[in-house]
């Protein structure tokens, strides 16, 4: 069987996926729900299995919808992990967040 190009699997791009130093959820609608979810990963658990994303070094949530405590969760489910949030939105009148960049 043949494989186009595009469905070759390349070692180096495998390699940055599963060895990727960064993550990057900025400019989205990061609720306090999602930053929960991600320190309740990042610490692991019986339930929820080994503690994800344990190569991370850096952690991008700018410019979505989280509070002071929530950025401070991240921070302590993370340690040595530069977590960038320093900026963050309301949501509207309405309650909907909207991302903050699309097509």
């Amino acid at each position: 069987m043949r494989l186009e190009r595009w469905q070759r699997r390349d070692p180096t791009l495998e390699q940055a996926w599963f060895e990727g130093d960064a993550l990057d959820l900025s400019m989205g609608v990061l609720s306090s729900e999602g930053a929960a979810t991600l320190a309740r990963l990042a610490q692991g658990s019986s339930r929820s299995g080994p503690r994800a994303l344990p190569r991370l070094k850096v952690l991008d949530v700018r410019e979505n919808f989280l509070l002071p405590k929530d950025v401070k969760a991240l921070v302590e489910a993370f340690p040595g992990v530069e977590v960038r949030a320093d900026s963050q939105k309301m949501p509207l009148e309405d309650g909907e967040r909207y991302v903050s960049v699309a097509e």
